[in-house]
């Protein structure tokens, strides 16, 4: 399991279940009936992810992964989804609602909502390294 060394982030709730990503198109879900750690299928070749969110109280149903550019999963990491005209750059993001994110970027913060990105203008002097998100 040489993958598992290329992890960037993981998120983990009270309620037991979890989503790690990172570089080599790596993701895992964690099972929260055996306390395990699950190697899911890559979403493409060649994504790096930086950040993972997973909505708490979701039933383990909500997370992204954000990198290059930011996807999705609304069915527990069965499937994950691209969400369009995502800015790449992503190091951190937090999942508010399944139509609502957060992400924090090279150049900006950003607001995806009802499928419209929106910049949060925050006018950083450098280019910015990460955040720590609190809420909308």
């Amino acid at each position: 399991m040489a993958k598992l060394e290329d992890v960037e982030d993981m998120d983990v709730s009270t309620d037991g279940f979890g989503f790690a990503a990172g570089s080599n198109d790596m993701l895992l879900r964690l099972d929260p009936s055996t306390k395990t750690w699950e190697l899911l299928p890559g979403f493409g070749a060649g994504w790096d992810f930086e950040s993972v969110d997973y909505l708490d109280g979701s039933a383990g149903n909500i997370a992204a992964a954000g990198g290059q550019g930011l996807i999705l999963t609304t069915d527990n990491g069965n499937t994950w989804n691209e969400i369009a005209d995502s800015p790449a750059g992503i190091h951190t993001i937090k999942i508010i609602s399944a139509n609502h994110i957060i992400a924090v970027t090279d150049a900006d913060a950003f607001r995806w909502q009802n499928n419209v990105w929106s910049p949060l203008n925050i006018a950083a002097p450098v280019a910015i390294k990460g955040a720590f998100i609190l809420d909308d």
